[in-house]
């Protein structure tokens, strides 16, 4: 692959595009014209979720605790003389700082790195220097995953199974988010978020990619559809839907599909790579799997950013063992996690996670 002197210019212009037409559907999306249900409407019944987990955790502390709604996503519980107020699953502990470097990933990588814990190989580049990130691939191989490298989650801008083919479609999507880009070599295994509280594991999930089943007739696009409307209809701790992307179309590019494909009936077909768009079903509480050495290990990182609350999410092929046995590696850690990857699992524990944080919140003793 080689890139001309004419090459930043070129590729300026197509994220100019590409931002307008992001940002186009975002306003559709939060004036309600958004065709595909997402928008303004989509956050509500994270909210409904919210309200109802932070109103157990308020009872649970008994009579003396009150919960108040503030406003929509916003509440108070009052406890003995104490105050505390969260927003959606944003909570009162740690503070601006320690939010934004753990949104900057080449610095966590770097941190981490540097306290000797497992991060995948990775480059930090912009569409300026993209020629930095082809050279990545050429010494690494592929696949590499593809991801704006600050302030963005949610797996937004994220595209797996990059190869040199297709790295100014996986940059250019990426620099949407951020004008920052990073490339990290794809690193096998499965997904598992971590959820720490002052260096305890409160709970652990293994996260499946996203899949839809064939019927024989229709479409992987149809499928997804069909999907999307059974999540909505359903509702539960988190209703995502899984959105055509990138990550979607190389995902079923390396399995042998297109989203015109008609899979056979029975069929499963994993859709994307990244985990963020999974339903319900494709999460598992697995907190007793945890082996000592993965345990300290997400702890040991969350402590490096000097976390008081963190979501460790690492990859690894075996769980019960170090990650440096398992070749795994810490993908990122996320300052205010999202509490409802916790609840949203097909098989629940009983570890109400809210119910110790509320109490750390309010200095209660545990």
């Amino acid at each position: 692959m080689q890139f001309g002197v004419t090459a930043p210019t070129w590729l300026e212009v197509r994220r100019a595009a590409l931002y307008a037409r992001h940002a186009l559907r975002r306003w559709s999306g939060w004036n309600g014209q958004d065709s595909s249900g997402a928008g303004a409407a989509a956050g509500e019944p994270r909210i409904a979720f919210y309200r109802e987990l932070w109103r157990r955790a308020a009872a649970a502390l008994g009579e003396d605790a009150r919960f108040r709604e503030l406003d929509d996503g916003f509440w108070e519980v009052r406890f003995r003389g104490r105050c505390t107020r969260m927003a959606r699953g944003m909570v009162m502990l740690d503070s601006p700082v320690h939010v934004a470097l753990a949104n900057h990933k080449p610095l966590v990588h770097r941190l981490l790195a540097a306290a000797d814990l497992p991060v995948p190989p990775y480059h930090e580049f912009t569409l300026a220097t993209i020629e930095r990130a082809d050279a990545f691939l050429q010494e690494h191989g592929s696949p590499c995953v593809v991801k704006p490298a600050r302030d963005s989650g949610g797996g937004e801008g994220v595209a797996t199974h990059i190869t040199r083919a297709n790295l100014v479609r996986a940059a250019l999507n990426a620099s949407v988010h951020s004008r920052q880009i990073l490339i990290e070599r794809q690193i096998p295994g499965d997904s598992y978020r971590l959820l720490y509280l002052h260096g305890r594991l409160l709970h652990a999930i293994r996260r499946h990619p996203p899949r839809v089943t064939g019927d024989g007739r229709s479409t992987i696009r149809q499928l997804i559809a069909a999907e999307n409307a059974r999540r909505a209809r359903d509702g539960g701790a988190s209703v995502t839907r899984v959105e055509t992307d990138l990550d979607l179309e190389t995902s079923l590019a390396q399995a042998g599909y297109s989203p015109g494909s008609v899979p056979r009936a029975g069929e499963a077909v994993v859709v994307k790579t990244a985990v963020n768009d999974n339903a319900t079903s494709d999460n598992v509480a697995v907190t007793g799997e945890i082996g000592a050495a993965l345990r300290d290990a997400g702890a040991r990182a969350a402590a490096t950013l000097g976390l008081t609350l963190a979501g460790v999410d690492v990859i690894t092929r075996d769980p019960g063992v170090s990650l440096q046995q398992a070749d795994g590696v810490i993908l990122e850690v996320n300052a205010a996690p999202g509490l409802h990857h916790n609840y949203n699992v097909a098989r629940p524990e009983t570890v109400d996670v809210a119910v110790p944080l509320l109490r750390c919140l309010l200095g209660v003793s545990d």
